[in-house]
């Protein structure tokens, strides 16, 4: 398993879209709004495991 960051080096979704090819993707965060990136993950042939905060603005009838 490979942990991935944001930091001055790293855009976090290039990094994850490099990375997930056939490979389960953990992904844990307090935001998420990019359902396109969840999208390219099926596409990928990942699994996909998430925990993230869903809060005002946020519902889960808006992820895929």
């Amino acid at each position: 398993m490979k942990l991935l960051f944001n930091d001055n080096d790293t855009i976090i979704k290039e990094a994850l879209l490099k990375e997930a090819h056939n490979k389960e993707v953990l992904i844990a965060t307090a935001f998420f709004s990019n359902s396109n990136l969840i999208e390219q993950f099926i596409k990928n042939n990942c699994k996909i495991k998430m925990i993230i905060r869903l809060n005002k603005g946020s519902s889960a009838t808006e992820l895929p």
